[in-house]
């Protein structure tokens, strides 16, 4: 346990021993696969602890909202279909967003504007000008806002943030990172049975979307259709460009561009296979994932490159490998937590505690929309360039 989590956990329980309703009541918008996820590992977990109160949920399906209604223990009062019916209650006092991306916008301004403090999934929105207007006006509303990408929370990054500013790799260059799966699919999302038009409110999900016929195949891995989001660049590889952007220091990048194909999963319009490189002032950062082999992440960790060494991110914390020149000792640097799961905790903790000490969190709205701008600008690339045939065989290998 990191001394940050360490602190925010003694101000919470403080806080808590002023009085029994002194713990955050909270509500969570979407409660399938994120949703759940945080349910089942961090806030159920702490409302037995006693941290919080899970207080109402909102879901447009219907075997869901029953399945999580019973799993939390909560009254039918508590369980609503509209997500404004659980923003507008007055005993609550913060709100989860688990909801697809094309719905992070509006619920999230729903939310601050009703005088509640918000964790709001990652991406911070669908577009980058809604990621604008969301970060100043939260900014101006002073309610506390924690982007759901826990690894700006990762003790790796911060140590790695230290050894850069105090200049042991020099002056940053490059830095690199995979993010790689292996389904069956190509999603890791089920399409289940009973959804139906009379089970899920299809116009409801869809909201501001463009409209279509009721498809579970998009209700479940709506991350495989550009309506909802931003594709593997806005799920898998945000976490990895946020903690390498921990570490080198956030801000605006300058220009993205991007390359893949759709090579092993015709079910989608995204890529499967997906390559962003992300110009910054004074480096360069590429980002890698496919959906069709899992082992560039065992094969290759994240890494910052610079003029005197380099810093690899591993398991249990980071290696400083000095470049030829430079005399230094090759070295490993103990850092915990790491790694997706074990700083879902931490990250959820700080937003706690911010709650209670009005301080920012580790991952406020400002960083949110700096690295949403490098991950837009990728997918922005991606679409829009065109790409060159060749005459004769068109490009198609030989036999």
């Amino acid at each position: 346990m990191t001394r940050r989590t360490t602190l925010a956990l003694t101000a919470l329980s403080a806080q808590r021993a002023l009085g029994a309703n002194s713990r955050p009541r909270v509500g969570v918008i979407g409660v399938g696969n994120i949703g759940r996820r945080h349910l089942d590992l961090m806030l159920l977990p702490l409302q037995k602890e006693g941290a919080l109160e899970v207080a109402a949920i909102s879901d447009v399906y219907a075997k869901r909202k029953l399945e999580v209604a019973s799993f939390c223990g909560l009254a039918s009062k508590d369980v609503h279909h509209d997500y404004r019916d659980l923003i507008s209650r007055k005993d609550l006092d913060a709100v989860f967003v688990c909801t697809p991306d094309h719905w992070h916008f509006d619920m999230a301004m729903a939310t601050l504007k009703s005088g509640k403090d918000l964790y709001l999934e990652k991406p911070i929105t669908l577009t980058v000008p809604q990621a604008k207007i969301l970060t100043e006006f939260a900014e101006q509303s002073k309610r506390v806002v924690q982007v759901g990408s826990q690894y700006a929370s990762d003790d790796r990054a911060h140590r790695a943030r230290e050894i850069i500013a105090s200049g042991e790799i020099g002056q940053p260059v490059l830095a690199e990172a995979h993010y790689c799966s292996n389904t069956p699919t190509g999603a890791g999302y089920v399409v289940e049975p009973e959804a139906n038009p009379e089970t899920v409110d299809w116009t409801r999900w869809l909201g501001p979307a463009p409209k279509r016929p009721f498809s579970a195949e998009r209700f479940f891995r709506w991350r495989n259709y550009w309506d909802y989001g931003h594709g593997i660049g806005g799920d898998l590889l945000y976490h990895r460009l946020t903690l390498l952007m921990t570490a080198l220091g956030s801000r605006m990048p300058q220009r993205a561009t991007a390359s893949g194909g759709i090579y092993a999963f015709p079910n989608r319009e995204v890529p499967d296979t997906y390559a962003t490189t992300i110009e910054y002032d004074k480096f360069t950062l590429q980002l890698t994932s496919t959906m069709a082999n899992a082992l560039g992440d065992t094969l290759s960790t994240p890494i910052v490159h610079g003029t005197k060494a380099s810093l690899r991110f591993t398991n249990n914390g980071l290696e400083l490998i000095p470049e030829r020149h430079n005399k230094s000792p090759r070295r490993e640097i103990p850092a915990s937590p790491a790694g997706h799961n074990p700083t879902r905790l931490p990250h959820l903790k700080n937003f706690l505690n911010c709650i209670v000490t009005r301080k920012q969190p580790t991952m406020p709205p400002r960083m949110a929309y700096e690295l949403f701008a490098a991950i837009a600008a990728g997918t922005e690339s991606y679409r829009s360039i065109k790409r060159q045939t060749f005459e004769g065989d068109g490009g198609n290998p030989r036999n």
